[in-house]
């Protein structure tokens, strides 16, 4: 291979990496999710106070991959019963729980995506 070929190549390689990294950085910008922090978070933080945070029994979730629909689990205090619960984030804010429709006749748990 000559070194002007070798040189191209190596060229349209970088350009392609280059590319590539932009894109997955623009998509970032725009596609970031609703629980996403500007910073590093130095300690614990309540998430979605009052509407997902709520005192009750709450553990588990899992967000779904747009990171706009979290699953989670509510028990009862003595643990016999848990049922997964479903928040959409929409208008800026998390929406208030409801039952997954595929939950609450029996005890489910552990959601995950």
């Amino acid at each position: 291979m000559n070194k002007h070929l070798f040189a191209i190549v190596i060229l349209a390689i970088l350009l392609c990496a280059l590319a590539q990294f932009g894109h997955v950085v623009g998509a970032q910008k725009i596609n970031k999710h609703p629980y996403a922090s500007e910073k590093p978070l130095i300690e614990p933080t309540i998430f979605g106070d009052g509407i997902v945070s709520t005192g009750e029994f709450d553990s588990h979730p899992a967000f779904a991959p747009d990171g706009q629909t979290l699953y989670f689990v509510r028990s009862t205090p003595n643990f016999n019963l848990w049922t997964i619960l479903v928040s959409h984030f929409s208008g800026g804010r998390w929406r208030t729980p409801e039952i997954a429709p595929f939950s609450g006749q029996y005890s489910d748990a552990d959601p995950f995506i």
